[in-house]
């Protein structure tokens, strides 16, 4: 099988590559900050979020008001208790703040607001603790970061053997499972957790199949990922993201040889590559439904 590596993506194009889904835009293309800190950032938006969600809370202020060593406890004057209230739930809304950094300090203002959320949910707990976090930055991972977080993470990241011919059924049950686990929200970030640590161990195991399968499922879902109540403020940015640094991938040795065996095996499971102008780049659609639901209509 073909080896290959994602590519970041920029205005230059890259011989011997292929692209899953749409091409960034021009304008979404800009330099990062440090992706470490832009990473921090999402985190800590997501966990207010989470935070929001889980306690019912409309605002940050009613956030503060209701839960934390500060919440307002009915004495004094409420305008004075919220002119002088320290706001880190406005300022992590906002992500002007970063709780990986309060907690690497052990930060204590900041954990006892955590954990006032923690004992009403295990939403924020469930979030911080994703893998998924480290599974979006582009860096290296270690054997430690390929470990699953969760045993239903673990179900979900279980690779099916793509091996045989005809690969329909097989793939076709892969996007199922995937499917059901990302449409419900009980088991979304499980299988949020699962479909990114398969994607980023593909490339360890020079598996181009399990790559591409995972990522186009990930774009797939962009509509659900933007209506989800933890990472709707933040799914615009991370897709672009991912986009940039996982969207193409090149192929290896740069020859013409290997990079027509990876377009043969993306067309023998039906994600039907197109050469464009340079036959030594290709484009993969971001749908895959087309096959399968013809698939369904031919009872296959």
């Amino acid at each position: 099988m073909p080896s290959f590596v994602p590519v970041a993506f920029d205005t230059t194009p890259v011989l011997f590559t292929v692209q899953f889904g749409a091409a960034p835009l021009a304008g979404d293309v800009g330099s990062h900050v440090r992706t470490e800190r832009w990473l921090d950032t999402q985190f800590t938006k997501a966990v207010a979020c989470a935070a929001l969600h889980a306690t019912g809370s409309s605002s940050t202020y009613a956030l503060e008001q209701r839960y934390g060593p500060d919440a307002f406890d009915g004495s004094g004057n409420k305008s004075d208790w919220a002119e002088l209230r320290p706001r880190f739930w406005d300022r992590w809304h906002r992500g002007q703040s970063s709780i990986p950094r309060h907690v690497a300090k052990s930060d204590h203002a900041a954990l006892d607001r955590i954990a006032a959320i923690r004992r009403v949910s295990s939403l924020v707990d469930e979030i911080m603790q994703l893998g998924f976090w480290r599974y979006v930055d582009p860096q290296p991972l270690t054997l430690l970061d390929l470990e699953p977080k969760t045993p239903l993470a673990d179900r979900f990241a279980r690779r099916p053997d793509f091996s045989l011919l005809p690969h329909r059924p097989s793939i076709r049950s892969f996007l199922a499972r995937f499917r059901e686990g990302l449409n419900r929200k009980e088991s979304r970030y499980s299988a949020m957790d699962g479909l990114w640590l398969l994607l980023r161990s593909s490339y360890h195991l020079e598996d181009l199949l399990h790559y591409a399968l995972c990522y186009l499922l990930w774009v797939e879902f962009a509509a659900v990922i933007r209506q989800d109540p933890v990472f709707a403020s933040i799914a615009s940015d991370l897709y672009q993201h991912t986009n940039r640094f996982f969207g193409r991938v090149q192929i290896y040795p740069h020859q013409q040889e290997p990079f027509d065996a990876a377009v043969h095996l993306l067309e023998r499971a039906f994600m039907v590559p197109i050469r464009q102008h340079n036959p030594k780049i290709a484009s993969v659609d971001a749908h895959l439904l087309h096959a399968f639901d013809v698939d369904r209509q031919q009872g296959s």
